[in-house]
């Protein structure tokens, strides 16, 4: 099983990932292109039991379009996961704390959310981004699926418990 995931920025990905790695068994290579990823692992365009996860922006330097590259590249899973969220006023507050609070917290750990100086750019380039996904949905054939579905704070079947962000 081949699975794609393809991602704005927070919007549980990284957990969905896990998730979908644990439950089938497979090998999870998360952004393969993330340019700061300074160990790119190539075993996932061969491996057949791979959960990959990737931001929609992250493509290879050589790539000049990235949703004509998602879409070819979509073309080699079985499973392809396109992954938002609903309310990207608050993905903007994770996004915009993350990139401003670089190195001084974990992003995989529950934060108190305090207002950062890039909160602005952080949500015009996420709805950039989303108009993307929604590009590549209709061009795949694939709908969106969005954070505040798979990871419903009140649900008893939400991949993320105790889930203590403040945003």
């Amino acid at each position: 099983m081949r699975v794609l995931i393809i991602s704005l920025p927070r919007t549980g990905s990284n957990s969905l990932m896990n998730q979908y790695s644990k439950k089938y068994n497979l090998n999870s290579y998360g952004e393969p292109f993330n340019h700061f990823n300074k160990q790119i692992n190539e075993d996932w365009k061969t491996n057949d039991n791979v959960v990959v996860k990737t931001m929609l922006f992250q493509i290879p330097k050589e790539v000049i379009s990235d949703k004509e590259y998602w879409i070819e590249i979509s073309k080699r899973f079985d499973e392809v996961i396109l992954l938002s969220r609903k309310d990207l006023f608050d993905c903007a507050k994770s996004h915009s704390f993350m990139v401003d609070m670089q190195g001084k917290y974990d992003p995989g750990k529950p934060y108190i959310w305090k207002e950062t100086p890039h909160l602005n750019e952080s949500f015009e380039f996420l709805k950039d981004e989303h108009k993307k996904l929604e590009e590549v949905s209709k061009l795949l054939k694939i709908p969106i699926t969005y954070y505040e579905d798979v990871f419903d704070i009140n649900s008893k079947q939400r991949l993320r418990k105790n889930n203590k962000h403040t945003i």
